[in-house]
């Protein structure tokens, strides 16, 4: 019975990570799109979903240390 519910807890250790992982990575494409929206629209005077899914693909993983730091203080 003990190994059973030791199994419940790694997967739901698992499943959070992953979840959390997750939602950082959307939450920084999201993000670089809004940026390179903002960026076609002062520039263009316009501007379409396609910059956005573009800029943020491009720009997502540079976003992350930005939106997220990890420190060691």
């Amino acid at each position: 019975m003990e190994d059973h519910s030791n199994q419940n807890i790694d997967m739901i250790i698992a499943a959070v990570i992953i979840t959390v992982i997750l939602v950082l990575l959307i939450s920084a494409f999201f993000t670089a799109g809004a940026i390179g929206m903002a960026k076609g629209a002062a520039g263009k005077g316009r501007t379409s979903l396609s910059d956005m899914t573009e800029y943020g693909r491009r720009k997502f993983i540079i976003l992350l240390p930005v939106l997220y730091p990890i420190s060691d203080s």
